[in-house]
């Protein structure tokens, strides 16, 4: 009989690490998924203002101004996120707490630390189009915005 309830609590302690590798997973998953649209974000947004930044490194700006306005503009989005994340997370856990093991659900050191996790990521997807936005030859940005909008006119996309 002995031998039987060892074997079920060996069965019951495999399940559970199996969930949490499980959830391990699809967590570090999401994680990955959320730096890589961030990142597609910010990469669109500065090739869309890739004129400006030309014309802002023609008159003089520095390329650590333009690393700022980019890290700006994806701190403001990081920002927005982050507060909305926060709310949504704090209103759900009444929802999920049959699920916490040896927290509660209003533990503010996992919520520090998974904040200050997502917040340090989002800060390395933003840095990247910073930095090629920040090492943009101006003559080539200018150029690039007239070359696509003439190569747009001669396709018929847009009427002159």
């Amino acid at each position: 009989m002995r031998f039987g309830s060892i074997r079920k609590l060996r069965y019951v302690r495999g399940v559970a690490l199996l969930l949490t590798l499980l959830i391990s997973f699809f967590a570090a998953t999401g994680l990955v998924l959320a730096l890589i649209g961030l990142y597609g974000v910010i990469s669109f947004l500065v090739t869309q203002r890739t004129q400006e930044i030309g014309v802002r490194l023609a008159l003089g700006a520095d390329r650590s101004d333009i690393l700022r306005l980019v890290m700006g503009q994806g701190l403001k989005l990081i920002g927005t996120g982050t507060a909305l994340c926060l709310v949504a997370a704090v209103t759900t856990t009444r929802l999920l707490s049959s699920f916490l093991f040896g927290i509660s659900s209003y533990d503010p050191v996992t919520f520090i630390i998974v904040t200050l996790l997502l917040v340090l990521v989002a800060l390395l997807a933003a840095l990247l189009p910073a930095r090629s936005a920040s090492r943009v030859d101006s003559m080539v940005a200018l150029r690039w915005e007239r070359h696509s909008s003439l190569k747009c006119r001669i396709m018929g996309m847009v009427k002159t």
